[in-house]
């Protein structure tokens, strides 16, 4: 079982590494049937360039990790209705995510088929965290990002960033 489940595991990770578009952002269509691309720019914030932008209140911190680590956490407070019933009375929910990628893979789609746009328009209280190395999270209190220390393994990305 466990090398059907390796093979499996194996098998998709290819398949969605072999797929054309993988890291890829795709274009959005503005209403007037042309298709623009979505500001990928840190300039201003993740907030400006990726959640402003679709019409979402945004908020920007910086969490320092016990190891010194600074790392960007948006919190999108409440959806694009400003007068619905579920504004910002569930839970908040905490969207992690995956390897090679960042907090950005959950505003990808435009915002009717984005998870983390669905849930804040559903009331939910949303967070998206960007994990050490990161374009959003490539600051530490002590050292410079290009500072070979600054190589980590998984398993401290595990102990401090829990």
């Amino acid at each position: 079982m466990k090398l059907l489940n390796t093979i499996i595991l194996t098998y998709t990770i290819l398949l969605i590494l072999s797929t054309p578009n993988f890291l890829s952002l795709k274009a959005q269509e503005n209403g007037t049937g042309t298709a623009t691309m979505p500001v990928q720019s840190s300039e201003g914030g993740f907030c400006k360039s990726m959640v402003e932008t679709n019409g979402y209140e945004c908020e920007d911190h910086n969490v320092t990790t016990k190891d010194g680590y600074i790392l960007n956490v948006v919190r999108i407070p409440m959806g694009g209705c400003r007068d619905c019933r579920t504004r910002g009375n569930k839970s908040p929910v905490l969207l992690q995510h995956g390897v090679f990628v960042d907090g950005r893979s959950w505003l990808l789609l435009p915002p009717k088929q984005s998870l983390a746009f669905n849930l804040a328009d559903n009331g939910y209280d949303v967070w998206l965290v960007n994990s050490r190395g990161t374009e959003y999270s490539e600051g530490h209190t002590s050292l410079k990002f290009d500072d070979p220390v600054i190589d980590y393994l998984l398993l401290s990305l595990s102990l401090y960033n829990a």
